[in-house]
């Protein structure tokens, strides 16, 4: 699978306002969020490509009591500029209710990153496929579970603010770390 990149503008300074909020009401003991831009540094005035490493890791007293958060909301720093270049945009309905081999089949050129996500401390495990929406949208489409769960869920990009919005409430089973690179 060819892995593309999203673009991403030039940054000035490093990922450290990179904040992560949720919306639960979980009883989360812990949760961290670490990024990785890579390359670090780039020119001051002119637009570079990038790619960005996150994984958000959350702990939980109880995963059987727990809800998931119904919201994830990232606040970009302003030397960062999220665009999808010249990578084509997918449908939504390509993708939605399709597992990972035939959404990636569905639409291969807008595939701008991949990764992984854990349930319930790890105790199941799925893929994640991101692909590119439109300008200001963005796909995660995941795999889950031993069955298979597929799940789309819509990123939307406004001002300074990357916000997952459609989270489903799945008590019982509750997103335990998210590891992806776009």
């Amino acid at each position: 699978m060819r892995k593309r990149t999203l673009l991403i503008a030039a940054v000035a300074g490093t990922l450290a306002a990179l904040n992560l909020s949720s919306v639960a009401s979980a009883a989360p003991t812990s949760q961290s969020l670490s990024t990785t831009l890579s390359p670090a540094k780039q020119s001051k005035k002119n637009f570079g490509g990038a790619s960005l490493h996150a994984i958000i890791d959350t702990t939980f007293d109880n995963f059987a009591t727990s809800q998931s958060p119904r919201q994830t909301v990232f606040t970009i720093d302003p030397n960062i500029k999220f665009t999808n270049g010249n990578v084509p945009v997918c449908p939504l309905n390509q993708i939605q209710g399709k597992f990972t081999a035939q959404a990636q089949a569905s639409c291969p050129q807008s595939i701008v990153g991949n990764g992984s996500v854990q349930v319930n401390g790890g105790a199941i495990v799925g893929t994640v496929t991101i692909f590119a929406g439109g300008p200001n949208t963005m796909y995660v489409q995941t795999d889950i579970g031993p069955g298979a769960t597929s799940l789309t869920i819509i990123g939307a990009l406004g001002g300074r603010q990357l916000v997952f919005s459609n989270i489903p409430n799945t008590p019982g089973l509750v997103l335990s770390k998210f590891d992806v690179s776009f």
